[in-house]
């Protein structure tokens, strides 16, 4: 049985509870997601399984995950991008760029977290990205300034969460964090 930290609108664990039950009561809790951005402005996706309890097969975060009981948010990034990609990155690495609180509410789990949201600038290749067994179905990138063209109703295969207003204010901080380079 998975426990996740319950926390309380100041983001103070305020319990232990399992994973299942804060997701059908709707207890608030802490995740992590985390981007991978190429000098080019390409954005890094992660595309999720087909056996996923929830947006089976639609593309997410790089990374993501829950924090665990005692970790920091800075903690269980680095841990999922590990997890999720096989890279192994120093908490230094990662850039902060901002705290969400979230609520999601569909097929019946209701996730109420506070997300904080990382970047990781990255030179590599796709194909050296590891695949998370029975979690992650590869990966692929898109150009930022895609992504925000998109809305919710013209999503795709990328979660509409993704493209909410709030998620918005992010993509346009990791834009202005990382102008494109030009091959000239």
């Amino acid at each position: 049985m998975s426990l996740l930290e319950v926390v309380n609108d100041a983001d103070e664990v305020i319990g232990l509870k399992p994973r299942a039950e804060i997701h059908a009561q709707g207890l608030r809790h802490r995740e992590v997601h985390v981007w991978l951005v190429t000098p080019h402005g390409e954005v890094v996706l992660q595309r999720r399984s087909a056996t996923k309890e929830s947006y089976p097969n639609y593309l997410d975060a790089t990374a993501g995950g829950h924090v665990e009981p005692g970790q920091t948010y800075l903690q269980a990034a680095c841990m999922e991008l590990l997890e999720e990609t096989g890279l192994q990155v120093a908490p230094e690495e990662l850039i902060e760029v901002m705290k969400l609180d979230k609520t999601q509410i569909g097929s019946g789990i209701y996730n109420i977290v506070f997300r904080m949201i990382y970047v990781l600038p990255w030179q590599g290749k796709l194909e050296d990205l590891a695949v998370e067994q029975e979690d992650g179905a590869g990966f692929l990138s898109m150009p930022l300034r895609d992504i925000l063209a998109l809305t919710p109703d013209t999503s795709g295969d990328l979660i509409p969460g993704l493209l909410t207003n709030d998620y918005r204010e992010i993509w346009q901080k990791i834009q202005t964090h990382f102008q494109p380079t030009t091959n000239n």
